[in-house]
């Protein structure tokens, strides 16, 4: 199986997109561009991906549908399937994330999956807040989180 990458420039940092021939496997903030540039052919899902980022970050797009393959435990899988259904310029605590998969314990174990999750903004993790209302916690640092809830409108 091959593995493809392209590199997106949003608006916050330069993103690594994965793919294999068949779905976006993950994604990554990276520090800076990277002058690399892609080698061979890029797969149609990995230009579909480039074109609904562009959508989100223009306001035309509020949740994104891409063939995506995931892999994780059984408990990070039920917590990514539910960040799905949260939906843009909306928020759940970590706590929600708990209760809504039957686990009202393990608040802290939903952070982790939250922390794990592959396809950040695709899968949007962002929405994700402490009880509190505190925002914190982000793979690719709070000053992104903070971006995304901005420009989804959940904060000012």
């Amino acid at each position: 199986m091959m593995i493809f990458k392209t590199y997106y420039k949003s608006p916050f940092a330069a993103l690594e997109i994965t793919a294999n021939d068949f779905a976006i496997i993950k994604l990554n903030f990276l520090k800076k561009f990277p002058t690399a540039k892609n080698s061979g052919k890029i797969p149609g899902h990995l230009k579909l991906t480039v074109k609904q980022l562009n959508e989100y970050f223009t306001h035309k797009r509020r949740c994104f549908d891409l063939p995506v393959l995931i892999d994780g435990t059984d408990f990070q899988m039920k917590v990514w399937m539910h960040l799905i259904k949260i939906n843009y310029s909306s928020t759940a605590s970590y706590a929600d994330i708990a209760k809504a998969i039957k686990k009202p314990q393990s608040f802290r174990a939903v952070g982790n999956a939250v922390g794990l999750n592959p396809l950040p903004v695709i899968i949007p993790c962002h929405r994700i807040i402490h009880s509190n209302g505190d925002i914190l916690g982000y793979t690719g640092g709070n000053h992104i989180k903070k971006w995304l809830l901005r420009h989804e409108g959940i904060i000012s």
